[in-house]
């Protein structure tokens, strides 16, 4: 898991990207929580309702659209709008698990491209063996 809202989701993947595994954390309990998943042009393909407890949540998307049919393979960006009793908008913390695509080296830390993310190995919190 890496800081990033960027996922890879290809319907036709046999190597793990027919799914993706996003993490999010609330600083506090919240009244409302809503998710939307959008395409590389920006627009909406999927909302649902998130958690509101405080804490670290999971949220796995399938590629599935609000018609029903499956999302083609493209980049999708998650955001959480999390809303507290004032309905004041929440800063909300956003990981996704993806596939290592390079590391540059020419720095003083290593700075890892990962389905578009790019983050420093400092900031990558959990890896996991395909």
């Amino acid at each position: 898991m890496v800081p990033g809202l960027i996922g890879k989701f290809d319907p036709a993947s046999t190597t793990g990207q027919n799914e993706v595994h996003w993490r999010y954390n609330l600083p506090a309990e919240v009244a409302e929580a809503k998710i939307e998943v959008r395409n590389s042009s920006g627009e909406v393909v999927y909302t649902g309702n998130a958690e509101t407890a405080y804490g670290t949540h999971d949220f796995t998307w399938n590629g599935e659209l609000a018609d029903g049919s499956t999302a083609p393979a493209d980049s999708y960006k998650l955001k959480i709008i999390a809303k507290d009793e004032d309905s004041q908008i929440l800063d909300v913390g956003i990981a996704v698990r993806g596939t290592i695509q390079s590391v540059d080296l020419t720095g003083t830390e290593a700075l890892f491209n990962i389905d578009g993310n790019y983050v420093y190995q400092t900031d990558i919190v959990q890896l996991y063996n395909k």
